[in-house]
């Protein structure tokens, strides 16, 4: 019996081998587990296009979205594990799973990754309609109006909530929480002056147009594509550093030497002026690196929002 295990394993290790060193010979699919237009689906077209490129075969980007992801993460991780079907991952995705762990899926348990694409981080924005041009503005009509200001997410558990909830227990402010299906959904009715403020990551060209006000970063010191505003650790607001970030992950199970091959080939592209100045115009910084990088990532991240959740003693309901 052993024989013949030994022998089916050294056959699978052979046929994965010789897969692993014709990939790809047919075209790859990107899983976007969120709507088109965000930044998320900025990345996952950026790296499709010069992916295509190195490979010399279609790289396709497909939105699957439903159930603040999951979706989309349920299809990549029942693909087969050959490389050809991969997931654009983010901070939301890990964000999800520490505030819903019963409903959702745990990143480096169904996937690995590949590495990172790039980071961003959070801009704490308000509508010009508000009145006002500092942190410590926007804390004082807080407190001076408890139970009035609103504060925008993309839904409860989401990581601009748990990163809004870290604001809200450093200040002691009391606001209304007002979840949206996205960032695109809740900017207008933030620049209209309907939601006070908000900690959001897609919005530069609205801070540049002056259409919302940035008031600070989430950044641990000074951001590059955003050298102006300042972080809120530097204002004295310890305990809010936090970053987004885009990768890709495979299905467990994908030869490590696909993974090697997909990593090389996005670092490659990610050191292109191309890259870095798309991502810089949308706030992100290009972000080259390893899988084990990744993965260290997300456990930090799980760490942070898991702890925020206990120490505010938030019910994820919607």
């Amino acid at each position: 019996m052993k024989k013949i295990y030994l022998l089916f394993l050294s056959m699978y290790l052979a046929i994965t081998s010789i897969q692993a060193q014709s990939y790809p010979n047919r075209p790859i699919k990107i899983i976007v587990p969120f709507q088109p237009g965000g930044a998320t689906d900025i990345n996952a077209r950026l790296v499709s296009e010069f992916m295509s490129i190195q490979f010399g075969q279609p790289v396709v980007v497909e939105n699957v979205t439903g159930a603040s992801g999951n979706v989309g993460l349920e299809r990549v991780s029942k693909a087969t594990p050959d490389g050809y079907t991969i997931l654009l991952a983010s901070a939301v995705n890990t964000s999800n799973y520490a505030s819903r762990p019963e409903n959702s899926i745990d990143l480096l348990t169904h996937f690995k990754p590949i590495g990172k694409i790039g980071d961003n981080v959070f801009s704490l924005v308000v509508s010009p309609k508000l009145g006002v041009k500092s942190v410590a503005e926007l804390i004082a009509l807080a407190k001076l109006n408890p139970g009035t200001l609103s504060y925008a997410t993309v839904g409860v558990g989401s990581s601009h909530h748990l990163v809004t909830e870290m604001f809200r227990s450093v200040t002691d402010i009391d606001v209304i929480h007002v979840p949206f299906r996205g960032e695109g959904s809740a900017i207008p009715e933030l620049m209209s002056g309907r939601i006070s403020f908000a900690f959001l990551v897609t919005v530069r060209s609205l801070i540049d147009r002056g259409q919302l006000v940035a008031l600070a970063t989430t950044a641990d010191g000074t951001w590059p594509p955003l050298k102006n505003i300042p972080s809120l650790s530097s204002l004295g607001y310890s305990g809010i550093k936090q970053n987004g970030w885009n990768g890709l992950m495979v299905p467990i199970g994908t030869p490590d030497e696909i993974v090697r091959k997909l990593n090389e080939t996005l670092n490659n592209g990610l050191r292109s002026e191309k890259a870095k100045n798309i991502l810089e115009s949308i706030a992100w910084q290009t972000s080259e690196g390893t899988p084990e990088n990744m993965a260290n990532q997300i456990r930090t991240d799980h760490k942070v929002y898991r702890q925020v959740i206990i120490d505010r003693n938030l019910k994820m309901t919607e």
